[in-house]
């Protein structure tokens, strides 16, 4: 991986920075309402941001589903 890249866990006011890439990323389509702002609250230890020169160059959401029975 390139040296300027940091990558950490994302903080709620990440929140609209994604939502600022969601257009380009997604070629023009507005999906700004699947990456609500409580992803970037609950799901924090489980998400990632990517930047490079403190620019936005990549994020993923994601969480553990609850094993069965819970």
């Amino acid at each position: 991986m390139p040296a300027d890249i940091r990558i950490r866990n994302p903080t709620p006011e990440n929140q609209p920075r994604g939502i600022g890439v969601i257009k380009a990323w997604w070629d023009g389509r507005d999906l700004s309402h699947m990456l609500p702002r409580l992803f970037f609250v609950h799901f924090c230890d489980t998400s990632f941001v990517m930047e490079r020169e403190s620019e936005l160059v990549a994020f993923l959401v994601g969480f553990f589903l609850p094993e069965p029975g819970r």
